[in-house]
């Protein structure tokens, strides 16, 4: 029997509880018979019909158990504040190593994913001694942007905000100047981690940096493991957002529905992506709830308001 930990981090947003739940469903769904899955989460205030709904889908080889993120850890988890988009939940995933430092690896998945396959073969993957596996993409506005970074009333060049503000080395840049980590899909190596007692190190960042940082879970992932994160090829963090691999892959392990192709509603019908993921609403205990096409229309429009403050943040004052 394969024994895999998985953990999803959630507050008290009622639609991302109704995803998680979804993607709990298809993780259920679709594991193997020889799989064991051992499923925490780290929430905050949610509700107890909540909790019951999502522990109904419990079986004999699925476990599910809810673990509070107590209001005396969130001073190590900083201030979300200056990023208008998130709230502290985003960096619950940042204590998965401290929390869970007794086991070897775990898994973190976002709420907004589907797990279409077993995931036993990402799970035990050789780490290569790295900290971490997870996706390198070119999605996000460190391979996107301008050669030079306007942030707090600096301009720094792309390798300044590596060297100067997370004081990384600069080879990191040079090998990382194309691509940037997605944190949606994390596999953890809880045993190396605490080992070299980084699960500490992980939590002084967010405090340390939290005033600097352009994204705040990933940069102090970055910041922390540096050179020693793995890159996890996209079948296992397969991201759909306009203009953006949203093709269908039946190979894929696991959608990421980072930014539905939801700008044009009456279209949604004709996205095989989204089609699928209803499919699995409709087969979850929450076919009856309201997350609906309202509340993808709501996600997109939330991440085009991201862009554009990251387009505003990156041409301020740019002469």
């Amino acid at each position: 029997m394969n024994e895999l930990n998985i953990c999803y981090t959630v507050d008290n947003n009622s639609d991302y509880i109704k995803m998680m739940g979804v993607s709990i469903f298809s993780l259920i769904k679709n594991k193997a018979p020889t799989t064991k899955l051992n499923i925490y989460i780290l929430y905050k205030d949610v509700l107890i019909d909540f909790q019951n709904t999502i522990s109904s889908m419990a079986t004999t080889n699925a476990t599910i158990s809810f673990i509070e993120v107590k209001p005396e850890a969130e001073p190590q988890l900083g201030n979300t504040n200056n990023f208008i988009y998130l709230n502290n939940s985003v960096m619950y995933r940042l204590l998965i190593p401290k929390l869970f430092q007794h086991m070897n690896r775990m898994l973190y998945l976002d709420c907004d994913t589907l797990i279409r396959e077993d995931l036993t073969e990402l799970y035990n993957q050789n780490f290569e001694d790295n900290y971490i596996c997870t996706l390198k993409t070119n999605l996000y506005l460190h391979s996107l942007s301008p050669e030079y970074i306007n942030y707090q009333g600096n301009r720094y060049h792309k390798s300044d905000y590596y060297t100067k503000v997370l004081d990384l080395p600069l080879e990191y840049f040079e090998k990382n100047k194309k691509s940037y980590l997605n944190s949606g899909v994390i596999l953890f190596n809880i045993a190396k981690i605490s080992q070299d007692s980084l699960d500490k190190e992980l939590l002084n960042n967010i405090i340390k940096y939290q005033d600097s940082l352009i994204m705040p879970d990933q940069d102090v992932l970055i910041k922390t493991f540096g050179l020693k994160m793995k890159d996890c090829t996209s079948l296992y963090n397969f991201c759909i957002m306009p203009n953006y691999n949203n093709k269908y892959n039946p190979k894929a392990y696991i959608y990421h529905y980072i930014y539905p192709k939801a700008i044009n509603p009456k279209k949604w019908h004709k996205v095989h992506l989204l089609k699928e993921y209803l499919q699995y609403l409709q087969q979850s205990p929450f076919k009856l709830s309201n997350l609906t096409f309202k509340f993808y229309y709501y996600k997109a429009m939330l991440n085009k308001f991201r862009i554009y403050l990251y387009k505003d943040l990156l041409h301020k004052n740019k002469k």
